[in-house]
């Protein structure tokens, strides 16, 4: 299948491209709107009783609108909130506020409004006071966007003198969701520049690294429109969003930079563009799309957990995942056909070109300057890379021409560089003063660019300094060699990668060992995981909502935005009595942790008030309270569900405490299920690509173990608090969803490294190789490749580490954690120390297992012998064919499936020359016959089986010779059946001798080539009586049989 898509691919190369490339820009084009179509909803268990308590509450007493915008206001020094003037100066801007956002702003209620009846909407000392400013809106995702249209004009409010600050739910989401924006941009704007270089120092060519890095930018575009496609019919996340970029970026380089790889490795061993891109599509375009499949497959039991989220992140990755290798296996390949050889264009080696001695001189006879030249010195100064190029083309035209000018060219050149320098050093000053990138990745662009300008003069030194030229050019080879050059399979064995798994696999159990002690040591701190909800914590700590809305819960505890509510509800649908409230909250006080208002009791468990939208149902009665530990609320939470209400009368507890305590709840129940469909479906696929038991298991086991490590240390880090300071967050309880995603995507990309590993063992295990060899031979080739791409991945990965949100901090740290543990100490280390102590285990399967997999399995890389491109030899130093010398035949080498051997003369068996006198003393060139003398054998012979692509193979016998000036002739076939030496040859051929060999293709004998006279050649040795060759006969074989059907008879070849 992947051969003949290798083949479809190359011959509709251009097709492929032009198709999908405006497929992804115009999905790119479409999914730009995506951040208008997204929720913000989705974190709860929907199922849940503390959601059925809301919903009921929000239909009986409207939905609560108290908590959307607090405005914290501070009276101007010397004053206090009850001064006329300012309480007059805080109502009217909020009246204006109404005015001029009638759609969205409902009413403002608080203290300025009603001084003496909302007293307690003030601090002790009337230095501060709040203002309850309510939006319209049926769900959350229309009152946030209604949030982020009047926020402008809250802000002005600061600007006139007005000294508030803003907390409350929609405030801390918009903080949350934008958040989210700045780092998707932040990524996007730093991640693919880096990731760049460091392609380029993997593959040292520009055309080379730019290609993956081209594909992720499509697999982003592509998945953007594929969400923004989904969001029209089920909730789409916020959080789906960075999550593209994440994944999708990181995947699709790897995925382009493996299969880049690959067709440069077939190129270097010598096929063709065609050849070349079958047989890599047939070995890493088929792990590519296993890999994937994979990946997806890990991502899949995250639909098991009922939070929208998580789903949300599902659909994420899978369109990522799926895009970016659809991408690899069609726009990367057919780009690949296109290029060829040029893949390596543009390299490091490129360079020494412009370290050649600048051989420019004018004619000081000549009158014209070069237009080119004078114009460089204001482009280079005003627009500097159009005054560079005007640079260079004056001073080529000059050296051809002889013109004047060569000065003002070089002038230009100087201007054009040192401005473009100041243009990027400039922009980098904005970026990092608009504070929308981090300050670290500034930095990294700053020394990207210093590099590049520092490689630019220090070209121009080595050009114009004749000393400094021979040691840069000593540099750039060296580099060149290191990073340009396309090593072959046998020199990668035998380079770093090969040397260190072959010292792993001397002493196996000495690396083994020691490393699964340490990362077991990393899994203890595991044991300190605690799990909570988003919060105000999840921001810095010097945000300006988190530190308003922890300001506010401090100065008025007994206004907390996210209480506890207890829903009284008949079970008759007869009115609740005041009797039955008064039961359920007299138990509700003796509950200890809840806030206990101006110390009085009476405002303990406060029936909630009615609001717009209230239906007012008399069998309906809420009453609530807040936490004053919300570290607390699970163990109250299981206190109140405790409580037993009077008879026929239900209560049930909701609010936001017990939303997430029921969400966490809920992600536990699904855990186990999750990881058993998780093991297992990997588990079948791995079965269903390797046919072995053993290799799944061990594979499990290695996800399981950097599983363990990486969470241990994200437990130690994120909520122990190692390490807050340095990375600006608060240690706290991790949110429950984004366990699951650790666990999914940690385990997708830890079994998607061991299938490059493995199918690479396997593909030299079908070689006919050994254990032994296998485990070296596909470490030592994937150990450069599964690196490089760990570190693109971890480059992407670290973009989001600075991240001001602590969950995509949680994501980014787990994924570098897991990366630097897997791609080195796993797969490099432990698994060859593993499989060489297994040994031929590795490929154990049960018989009935390996016929299952025989029928369904994904199948064997079988690698056909292909011919190799013809490399013209420098000097041709083969003898001339003279008189009584045989000429040496140029047949195709023997095929090594590990290394392709160089052509050369293949060894023949000899056979006795001819007596001498006759016609055959004379050599010339083998030439076959016309027609394939029939075959008549003693024994029934069958045919071996031969493929549709197998190569014919040249007789092994030449035909007889001629002397000098004599016409050649054939001799007749001898009447007593025995074939003569021509004919003998054929027969003995282990080839069948069918219409297809080549010696029965019908061709005229080569001109007569003259040789010199030869020379008398020795006897032949005595022919021994067991090389007689057995007599030949028709009769076909018996039973079933591929020989045609009337028998092919001996007739003597035409003279």
């Amino acid at each position: 299948m992947f051969a003949w898509w290798g083949r479809t691919v190359y011959r509709f190369r251009y097709l492929v491209i032009g198709i999908m490339v405006a497929l992804c820009v115009g999905s790119g084009i479409y999914g730009f709107s995506l951040g208008q179509h997204v929720t913000q909803s989705g974190f709860y268990d929907e199922g849940s009783d503390s959601v059925h308590a809301s919903v009921v509450a929000d239909e009986a007493y409207g939905r609560d609108t108290s908590s959307h915008i607090i405005g914290v206001y501070t009276a101007p020094e010397g004053k206090t909130v009850e001064d006329p003037a300012f309480q007059k100066e805080i109502v009217d801007s909020l009246d204006k506020l109404q005015a001029d956002h009638p759609d969205e702003v409902l009413r403002s209620i608080g203290y300025f409004r009603s001084p003496e009846l909302l007293d307690n909407m003030s601090d002790a000392d009337k230095k501060h006071a709040f203002m309850s400013i309510q939006l319209k809106g049926d769900n959350d995702d229309t009152i946030l966007n209604n949030y982020k249209k009047v926020e402008p004009d809250l802000l002005k409010l600061r600007d006139e003198g007005i000294d508030v600050q803003y907390a409350g739910l929609q405030p801390l989401a918009n903080e949350l969701t934008g958040t989210i924006g700045e780092d998707q941009q932040r990524a996007e704007v730093a991640a693919i520049p880096l990731v760049s270089v460091v392609l380029f120092f993997v593959f040292g060519t520009v055309v080379a690294a730019a290609l993956p890095a081209f594909i992720g930018g499509l697999t982003i575009l592509g998945a953007l429109g594929i969400m923004r496609f989904a969001a029209d019919f089920i909730p789409v996340h916020f959080f789906a969003q960075p999550v593209v970029t994440l994944i999708g970026l990181g995947i699709a380089i790897d995925y382009g930079l493996f299969i880049v790889s690959r067709f440069r490795e077939e190129i270097a061993e010598g096929y063709d563009t065609e050849v070349a891109i079958r047989r890599t599509m047939m070995t890493s375009g088929r792990t590519v799309v296993f890999s994937a499949v994979i990946i997806v497959a890990s991502s899949v039991p995250l639909l098991l957990f009922p939070q929208g989220f998580l789903k949300s992140i599902t659909y994420a990755i899978i369109a990522s995942v799926m895009l970016a290798a659809i991408l690899s296996i069609t726009v990367l390949a057919a780009a690949l056909a296109i290029l060829g050889p040029r893949v390596d264009a543009l390299g490091v080696k490129m360079l020494l070109r412009f370290t050649a001695p600048d051989t420019i001189h004018s004619d000081p006879a000549a009158t014209k300057t070069n237009p080119f030249a004078v114009a460089a010195m204001p482009l280079g100064l005003l627009l500097p890379p159009v005054g560079i190029a005007a640079g260079h083309l004056a001073r080529h035209q000059i050296r051809r021409t002889q013109d004047k000018g060569a000065q003002f060219a070089l002038i230009g050149l100087i201007l054009g560089y040192v401005s473009m320098a100041a243009w990027v050093g400039y922009g980098l000053y904005e970026l990092y003063r608009s504070g929308s990138v981090s300050s670290v990745i500034v930095w990294l662009l700053v020394g990207i660019a210093v590099f590049v300008f520092g490689a630019v003069l220090l070209l121009s030194i080595a050009r114009y300094v004749p000393g400094f030229r021979k040691p840069f050019e000593w540099w750039l080879n060296w580099l060149a060699e290191k990073t340009q050059k396309t090593k072959t399979r046998e020199e990668v064995e035998k380079g770093f990668w090969g040397k260190l798994v072959n010292r792993v696999m001397k002493r196996p159990a000495m690396f083994a060992i020691p490393i699964i002690i340490v990362m077991v040591v990393l899994v203890i701190p595991l044991g300190q995981l605690a799990l909570g909800g988003i919060s105000e914590k999840y921001l810095p700590p010097d945000n300006s909502v988190r530190v308003a809305q922890e300001e506010f819960d401090r100065t008025f505890p007994g206004f907390r935005t996210e209480p506890l509510t207890m829903v009284i509800q008949s079970d008759d649908g007869s009115p609740v009595t005041d009797d039955e409230i008064a039961a359920v909250r007299s138990k509700a006080m003796d509950v200890p942790g809840f806030i206990d208002p101006d110390n009085d009791p009476d405002k303990m468990w406060t029936e909630r008030p009615y609001l717009d939208g209230a239906s007012k149902d008399p069998s309906v009665r809420v009453i609530q309270n807040g936490l004053e530990n919300r570290n607390d609320a699970a163990q109250k939470l299981e206190e109140l569900r405790a409580i037993a209400p009077t008879p026929g009368v239900t209560v049930s507890v909701g609010g936001t405490p017990a939303l997430e305590q029921d969400s966490i709840q809920s992600l536990f129940d699904k855990l186990p299920l999750m990881v058993v469909v998780l093991i297992v479906t990997t588990t079948i696929l791995m079965f269903l690509a390797f046919g072995s038991v053993v290799l799944p298991i061990k594979a499990a086991l290695m996800s399981a173990l950097t599983l363990g490590s990486t969470m241990g240390i994200l437990t130690w880090m994120f909520v122990e608090g190692h390490g807050s300071g340095l990375m600006n967050y608060t240690p706290q309880p991790l949110m429950a969803p984004m366990i699951g995603l650790i666990i999914a995507v940690i385990w997708g990309l830890s079994t998607d490294y061991e299938v490059f590993l493995v199918s690479r063992m396997v593909e030299a295990r079908e070689r006919g190789m050994s254990t032994a060899e296998a485990i070296r031979i596909g470490t030592a080739t994937t150990g450069r490749l599964i690196t490089g791409a760990a570190l693109v991945l971890a480059v992407v990965a670290g973009a989001f580490v600075f991240s001001d949100l602590v969950m995509m901090k949680y994501l980014a740290f787990g994924l570098l954690i897991a990366l630097l543990l897997d791609a080195t100490v796993i797969r490099m280390f432990l698994v060859p120390a593993i499989m060489k102590m297994l040994g031929d285990d590795c490929w154990w399967a049960p018989r009935w297992m390996k016929r299952i997999q025989v029928k369904i399995g994904l199948g064997e890389t079988h690698l056909p012998d292909e011919r190799k491109r013809v490399v013209a030899p420098e000097s041709d130093d083969r003898e001339l064919v003279g008189a009584g010398t045989a000429a040496a035949p140029r047949n195709r080498p023997p095929h090594d499936p590990t290394h392709p051997a160089p052509a050369g003369p293949r060894p023949r068996p000899s056979r006795p020359l001819p007596p001498p006198g006759e016609a055959g003393a004379t050599t010339r060139i083998p030439t076959p016959p016309r027609r394939l003398p029939a075959i008549r054998a003693s024994a029934t012979t069958t045919p071996p089986p031969r493929g549709s692509r197998q190569p014919v193979m040249p007789c092994a016998t030449p035909s007889p010779v001629r002397a000098p000036g004599r016409r050649a002739r054939r001799k007749a076939a001898p009447a007593s059946g025995r074939s003569s030496p021509g004919s003998a040859s054929c027969a003995a051929s282990p080839v069948p001798a069918l219409s297809n060999h080549r010696c029965s293709r019908r061709r005229r004998s080569p001109p007569a080539r003259w040789a010199p006279p030869a020379t008398t050649p020795k006897a032949p040795p005595p022919r021994s009586p067991r090389s007689r060759r057995p007599r030949l006969t028709t009769r076909p074989p018996p039973g079933p049989s591929r020989w045609p059907s009337r028998a092919m008879r001996m007739r003597p070849p035409r003279r």
